[in-house]
């Protein structure tokens, strides 16, 4: 005979709650939007912790290579992992994150596709990116939801640490209100979890204000945050999250003022290394100091580190231009400090240390390429531009090539010329420039340098910035002595080139 068939006991939890951290809870949220006859029968409880529901920027620059994933990956290796990471596309931030120096702001799609600029790369898996105007897509289907249709989701929301809000477009160098140098990109943070921005965290379109949890927690801290974990068990049980001691509601969450912290900008062809005072460092290689991160924002760089160091940050050339290198120190036990290195002529290996995190404002030691000369470059100065890349005139029926590119004082910057006849030999290569002067559209700069590969001669030159390209304006007078009463001198019309002077 067929055995008894025995009947089960009834679940005295048959209602099991979903309890949800990052992007696991857009995957519950998902499933509600797909399957909304869940509720309540099988499930009448969501917990959610840093929920992205509008996404976050920190994905973005991980599926670029422009952050790294994790400390011991590289900048590269994380774009190539970007390209076979399918969830990373699923929280890209769904606000326009892009703020240009001129508006309109681009869209996301734009953004996400390459449009802001050549600089700017679109990201290599277009077919993954997600669209939140198909209501069959994650981001379509969990903005119908409201919390009528789902009463009991809570969300924990951690504050107080910097998230990533905005990437903006911005400019260092101003001449004659002109933007002279490329524009820079950086970013602004606003507060969150560190990784999530707030409003982010509190744009879920299901939960109710009134189910909203705060906590003073970092974005991978929060599942396992023992306030965090009461709080859950609190709401498990029927009972109120806040009245674990440490949840609040939003209208107890304090202003936003990120403290002791130090953010270095970088917009140029450059290298950057921070190294603290044990020798620990971070740049796109590796990541050892605590705390501090590292982002490349295409030609920009931007570290953040926490001010309880005296900091090496260590400038290396990578091309050929100029280099603005931002300092901005913000207060709590330290007085803010801020200040710039602006528009600093770079070859590609020329090198540059500066010491950051002191109550003062520092100088650059720099030593630009091919010069063997440490020069100090002041803060906050804003040097004139005196510059002609290619430029040439025509003494005698031949031709005398000369480029120079002046704004500070020392080896940094750069004067040549060569003009070479039957008789004479005139190549000279400035070493030093030891006086610079503008006035309106001429300048005059002098100093030493070595003519024919020797050293011990000196230079003179004025030039006249009469108009564009082609003009037939612009002059060039140059003076040469040396040894043995050496002396040459020439004054001409500019035939070739563009001769730039700015104040």
């Amino acid at each position: 005979a067929a055995p008894p068939q025995q009947t089960l006991a009834p679940l005295a939890f048959h209602t099991p709650p979903v309890v949800a951290h990052s992007e696991g809870s857009l995957v519950a949220a998902a499933m509600l939007a797909q399957y909304p006859d869940v509720y309540p029968t099988f499930l009448n409880k969501v917990v959610s912790m840093g929920a992205p529901f509008l996404g976050a920027i920190d994905p973005y620059l991980y599926a670029q290579g422009w952050e790294k994933f994790v400390p011991f990956m590289s900048n590269a290796n994380t774009a190539l992992l970007g390209n076979n990471w399918t969830s990373v596309y699923q929280v890209l931030p769904q606000w326009p994150f892009f703020t240009p120096l001129f508006p309109p702001s681009p869209s996301v799609s734009q953004i996400v596709n390459g449009q802001p600029s050549v600089h700017w790369p679109a990201l290599p898996r277009p077919t993954a990116l997600p669209d939140s105007s198909n209501p069959k897509s994650v981001w379509g289907e969990i903005s119908a939801l409201t919390p009528q249709s789902f009463p009991n989701w809570y969300a924990f929301i951690g504050y107080g640490h910097g998230s990533n809000r905005q990437i903006v477009q911005t400019i260092s160098d101003l001449v004659n209100n002109l933007a002279f140098s490329k524009p820079c990109l950086t970013l602004q943070k606003s507060d969150g979890d560190g990784t999530v921005p707030l409003f982010s965290s509190e744009a879920g379109s299901m939960v109710s204000p009134d189910n909203m949890i705060f906590v003073q927690e970092g974005h991978a801290q929060l599942p396992k945050n023992g306030t965090v974990i009461n709080g859950i068990l609190n709401i498990l049980n029927g009972m109120s999250a806040l009245l674990v001691n440490g949840l609040i509601p939003e209208s107890q969450v304090p202003t936003f003022n990120p403290l002791d912290i130090i953010t270095i900008n970088v917009c140029s062809p450059v290298a950057v290394s921070v190294t603290d005072s044990s020798g620990d460092t971070i740049n796109s290689q590796v990541s050892q100091i605590q705390n501090a991160t590292y982002e490349n924002i295409a030609d920009a760089t931007q570290i953040d580190l926490p001010w309880n160091d005296i900091f090496q940050v260590q400038i290396t050339g990578a091309g050929t231009g100029t280099f603005d290198l931002v300092i901005n120190g913000m207060g709590g036990e330290h007085a803010p400090l801020s200040y710039i290195f602006r528009a600093v002529p770079v070859l590609q290996g020329s090198q540059g240390t500066v010491s950051v995190g002191g109550t003062t404002v520092p100088t650059l030691q720099y030593n630009y390429t091919g010069k063997n000369v440490i020069d100090t470059i002041p803060a906050n100065a804003t040097p004139p531009t005196i510059l002609c890349t290619g430029c040439y005139f025509i003494v005698q029926n031949l031709r005398a090539t000369f480029a120079f590119n002046v704004g500070y004082v020392g080896g940094v910057s750069a004067f040549t010329y060569n003009y070479r006849s039957s008789s004479q030999t005139v190549q000279f290569v400035s070493t030093v420039t030891s006086a610079i002067s503008v006035s309106g559209n001429s300048a005059t700069f002098s100093g030493q340098g070595t003519l024919n590969g020797e050293a011990g001669y000196s230079f003179s030159v004025k030039t006249t910035d009469g108009g564009g390209p082609g003009s037939g304006l612009d002059t060039m007078a140059v003076t040469i002595t040396g040894p043995n009463g050496y002396s040459y001198s020439v004054t001409a019309t500019v035939v070739g080139g563009d001769i730039v002077v700015h104040q």
